[in-house]
């Protein structure tokens, strides 16, 4: 796998290349960059920040994004399908669309994120904390929330519709759990509001 600096992929995105599949950026700082489109499948982006960036459309499939900072980035319509987001902070960022099949977000922080109409089939979202999140729409089919704090997340579409079927929740409130010790759910779900 190739290292690249920040500034030699810039360098070549504003050249219009758009292909920088398997390469090593782990830890380089891309914040409020606009990358709209570009293909990083199956590279090494490691606790690379991309803060406020432009990633929608962006091909992330298969990448290692381990304390990655996505926070307020635009995500939208991307393929995370398969990468590894684990302990990586996506606050704030905008997944519209977005592709999360099989994607490893546990222990992932996701606050105010927007997870409207994204694909989230089979993701690991254990122990994320989604306080505040938006899941209206999205395919959470047979997708791993144990541990993890819903609290005041809009879910209500997401788990009322049949592309809810096998995902992992519970639905004790306030001290109830069920067994298997999963999560609690708070605020918005289904008509318990």
């Amino acid at each position: 796998m190739k290292k690249l600096t920040a500034n030699e992929l810039l360098r070549r995105y504003a050249k219009g290349e758009r292909n920088f599949k398997k390469i090593d950026l782990s830890h380089e700082k891309l914040s409020n960059k606009d990358l709209k489109g570009i293909d990083l499948a199956g590279s090494n982006l490691k606790g690379v920040d991309f803060r406020g960036s432009n990633l929608s459309e962006a091909m992330l499939d298969d990448t290692t994004l381990i304390g990655a900072n996505l926070s307020n980035a635009n995500l939208t319509g991307s393929d995370l399908d398969g990468a590894i987001l684990i302990r990586a902070n996506l606050s704030n960022a905008d997944l519209t669309n977005a592709y999360l099949v099989a994607t490893h977000l546990n222990n992932t922080i996701a606050r105010y994120t927007k997870f409207v109409n994204a694909h989230l089939l089979d993701a690991d979202l254990e122990n994320a904390d989604l306080e505040h999140a938006y899941f209206n729409d999205a395919d959470i089919r047979h997708a791993d929330f144990r541990g993890a704090n819903l609290n005041h997340a809009d879910i209500d579409d997401s788990v009322d519709n049949e592309y809810s079927e096998g995902a992992k929740f519970t639905y004790g409130r306030q001290g109830e759990s069920s067994s298997g010790g999963l999560i609690k759910l708070q605020g918005h779900f289904g008509d318990e509001g």
